[in-house]
């Protein structure tokens, strides 16, 4: 995880976090996010990111707002490996003076949707009463986890 300087855009103050992964689990970005901003903000310690991975717990953790998060990139290394014989590879390097059209573009949005909506700052205010809820699990729950097959899960569209 990579944190860019703050800087301004629109008189919002913006900071660009940049991830690189295989594969997320649903939320999982969010998490990151909202668990990097409660430790900045005092809410919750250093101590607290270790007990949220103790595999023998239920961690309630902070889930930042998705507004201004961003699939960048995709990256198709092991498809293109695989099958270069028999097909072009894929790959968005041709096309990245529209991509940072857009990414911009999209930063623009962001930032005069946040003018009016305050998504983030009161985000920020709640985020003081978050309550962790850590808790032991039963051995049950620990298993039921461990042999539960991935859900695939839906979205609301609205």
């Amino acid at each position: 995880m990579e944190c860019s300087e703050p800087f301004i855009k629109g008189n919002t103050e913006l900071v660009v976090v940049t991830l690189h992964g295989y594969s997320f689990l649903y939320n999982q970005i969010r998490k990151m996010v909202g668990m990097v901003l409660a430790i900045i903000n005092g809410v919750l310690s250093e101590a607290d990111f270790d007990v949220a991975f103790d595999t023998n717990k239920f961690y309630n953790v902070p889930l930042a707002p998705a507004s201004g998060l961003l699939l960048s990139m995709l990256y198709y290394n092991k498809y293109n490996k695989r099958h270069a014989a028999m097909n072009d590879t894929l790959s968005f390097r041709d096309y990245k003076d529209e991509i940072n059209d857009f990414k911009n573009k999209l930063m623009d949005d962001y930032v005069n949707n946040e003018k009016y909506k305050q998504e983030m700052e009161l985000w920020l205010l709640q985020l003081k009463e978050h309550d962790t809820k850590v808790r032991n699990l039963t051995e049950q729950e620990i298993e039921k986890l461990m042999t539960a097959k991935p859900k695939l899960e839906q979205v609301d569209h609205k």
